[in-house]
């Protein structure tokens, strides 16, 4: 819940309906509590205790909001409890870390990526928006690119299409990693299909970003 800041900030810009908010631990919900206590929304927002979407009885809700935990985390959660997953119109995702692992999740598993962003607050973050609308061109800008229609999807198939901005950086920044996850796999000797896998990788990143940039 993040003591329920994203519920609060909704309803005091007008949000209606119902908004709940959820955890799996007891001291989340208890500062959730102490805010809605400060601001007078205890009879707006209702906080549930439970792990993921098993705190919801069927779709419940038109939204789903997961944010500040890994991309593996928000599979399990998605997983555990598909059969409402795929009933909710709206899931907005925002992975910490493993948002390619996850867009390629969603897609192996028929949720549409709807849409996406990139939004800078001190680091950059992933938002992946899953719902209807049109499918992202991935064969037809995978091929004018130079990559893999796989790799497309991984980096952010609505990111590359509207020409994000932070989208360069953000690889950018992914390119330093890899390359030092390389160094270190090489200097021990280790998992060379692993370093393999990366280098083709960082390759079909570069191509991603001269492409942004041109």
């Amino acid at each position: 819940t993040d003591h329920a800041l994203l519920p609060i900030a909704l309803v005091r810009r007008g949000q209606e309906g119902l908004i709940i908010a959820s955890d799996n631990r007891r001291g989340p919900l208890a500062a959730a509590r102490h805010n809605l206590q400060k601001y007078h929304l205890e009879h707006r927002i209702e906080l549930r205790l439970g792990d993921g979407l098993e705190v919801l009885s069927g779709p419940e809700v038109d939204v789903v909001v997961i944010a500040g935990m890994g991309g593996q985390n928000m599979m399990e959660i998605l997983s555990t409890k598909a059969s409402i997953a795929r009933q909710i119109p709206w899931l907005i995702l925002q992975p910490m870390r493993d948002a390619d692992q996850l867009r390629h999740w969603l897609v192996d598993n028929g949720f549409p990526l709807g849409a996406e962003d990139i939004v800078e607050d001190k680091y950059l973050y992933e938002i992946i928006i899953v719902g209807p609308g049109p499918n992202p061109p991935v064969e037809e800008l995978a091929k004018e690119i130079g990559v893999s229609p796989r790799y497309l999807i991984g980096v952010g198939p609505w990111l590359v299409a509207q020409g994000h901005p932070f989208l360069p950086k953000l690889l950018q920044e992914r390119q330093v990693r890899l390359h030092k996850l390389v160094e270190q796999l090489e200097a021990g000797g280790r998992a060379p299909e692993k370093v393999g896998a990366i280098k083709k990788d960082l390759s079909q990143q570069e191509q991603v970003i001269k492409w942004l940039l041109k």
